[in-house]
């Protein structure tokens, strides 16, 4: 039996006419049926395919966000090879139906959307190399109806006849970029906005997109690395919260830093820190309600979810937390600064932060919701075995363990567990469900390693474990006290 622990706890470009987890072996994939529906709409998932449903081909893919049975992800697609290099460019996919929009650019060079077919990983001699733009996914949102998307645009002098792979541009180099809003029914685009003329594309993986906890806003943020004398170009900050009903532009930090002569920011999820003119003090603007006010010895360590962490210095470094909204303030216990640190890779409408720790020469795991004193769940990796991945849905935690080492065989299998109670709801051995760092569950499925794995049964269909044995196994999670 396997034994875990919780404890209680300088190429610029214009932007064409208007109108990016784990290293993991990625499996042969190959046409799977469409998946089925789950029961009802907050199912919990206890088994999921063994192959990939979504990319139906061995091909290239990064996933940026997922809910309910839509995908938003970066892939290479066969319609634009001879637009964008290597033919990378922002989907959005129905897995229910296994239909993949692609953004694409009209012969007016206006952003449009089209059902479009994938590039395999190995038909790379169909590809012309003649594309003169280059496209950079950035994060993406999704809510019941609309998909959300960032994207950048390079502009080349000549087509790239390399495969350009991370952040392998000069740091001068620098685009302009937007957000599209695409209506999930049919793919079409809604809405869109340019939210920055100048973004070094180097760091388009720095920018922070979230929405705030009503869904009537978005804010996005980014540093954008930028350098700032004589002979370098600037490459600006992003600091916007806009509206989800047609994206316009509700605040812009600039409007009241660009007064006071401040272009050297520091984002910290949604809010920024800078430092006061003429002043030793820092200051900090919070996105969500536009205000802003002197740091003193709080130390700022990120705001997320309308909740704002930070640490002062005054006081031997003691945490705490403030609802930007409502004022309300709480402690910090445990390793909470690491804790709270933590932005999802894949948006998945999961507010509850999972956070990795390498501890000498094992590792820990912290689970923790907004506004709590505390981790609600902990493994301390110390004699026991850590999960190599974790993704929560709702209060469910999934724990994803590998083969037991005195094991021959190569099974992998995974835990539910209720985030409240700390007690295990069910325990699946299966061979191949793993979702690493950077997983997802909704109840049509689980998103590991860019990979989308239909659920084939539902908690309600399963036997859960019996409670006696969550209760009596020693190994069994505690819930903080």
């Amino acid at each position: 039996m396997r034994r875990r622990t919780f404890i209680a706890a300088t190429a610029t470009a214009t932007l064409l006419p208007t109108g990016v987890a784990c290293q993991h072996s990625r499996p042969n994939t190959s046409a799977t049926p469409a998946p089925t529906p789950p029961p009802k709409s907050d199912a919990i998932p206890t088994a999921f395919t063994d192959t990939p449903t979504w990319p139906t081909i061995n091909a290239r893919t990064t996933i940026t966000a997922v809910h309910d049975h839509y995908l938003c992800a970066e892939a290479e697609i066969k319609e634009a090879l001879t637009l964008f290099t290597n033919g990378r460019c922002p989907v959005v996919v129905d897995v229910s139906n296994l239909t993949t929009y692609a953004v694409l650019l009209d012969q007016k060079g206006a952003w449009t959307t089209r059902k479009v077919e994938m590039v395999a990983r190995d038909d790379t001699d169909d590809d012309p190399k003649v594309a003169l733009t280059t496209i950079f996914v950035g994060p993406a949102l999704l809510d019941s109806e609309y998909a959300y998307l960032t994207l950048g645009a390079l502009t080349l002098s000549s087509p790239s006849t390399e495969n350009i792979i991370g952040n392998s541009y000069p740091d001068s180099a620098a685009c302009p970029i937007v957000i599209l809003k695409i209506r999930l029914s049919d793919g079409s685009i809604q809405n869109s906005q340019t939210v920055s003329d100048h973004y070094q594309v180097n760091s388009m993986s720095d920018l922070k997109l979230s929405f705030t906890n009503d869904q009537t806003s978005i804010i996005l943020t980014g540093n954008g690395n930028a350098t700032y004398n004589s002979t370098d170009s600037v490459a600006d900050y992003i600091a916007l919260r806009l509206s989800t009903g047609d994206l316009s532009i509700q605040f812009d930090a600039h409007s009241i830093l660009d007064k006071q002569n401040i272009s050297v920011v520091i984002p910290c999820g949604q809010a920024l820190t800078f430092r006061l003119p003429l002043e030793t003090n820092k200051a900090i603007i919070f996105l969500t309600n536009n205000k802003y006010e002197r740091t003193g010895d709080v130390q700022p360590i990120i705001v997320r979810d309308d909740w704002y962490y930070y640490k002062n210095s005054s006081e031997s470094l003691v945490g705490a937390a403030r609802h930007v909204i409502s004022g309300q303030e709480i402690s910090l216990e445990g390793d909470w600064e690491n804790e709270v640190r933590g932005w999802p890779r894949i948006f998945s409408g999961q507010q509850t932060n999972i956070t990795w720790q390498d501890q000498h020469d094992s590792s820990a795991i912290a689970v923790r919701t907004p506004g709590t004193a505390s981790a609600a769940l902990r493994w301390d990796g110390t004699n026991h075995e850590v999960p190599n991945g974790a993704c929560t849905f709702g209060d469910v935690l999934y724990s994803f363990y590998g083969a037991d080492a005195s094991s021959s065989t190569s099974s992998r299998g995974f835990d539910i567990t209720s985030i409240s109670s700390g007690k295990t709801i069910f325990d699946a051995q299966q061979s191949t469900a793993s979702s690493g760092e950077d997983g997802a569950i909704t109840p049509w499925g689980l998103v590991a390693f860019d990979f989308f794995y239909s659920a084939t049964s539902w908690l309600e269909d399963a036997s859960p474990a019996p409670a006696s044995t969550a209760s009596s196994n020693p190994s069994s999670p505690t819930p903080t006290s």
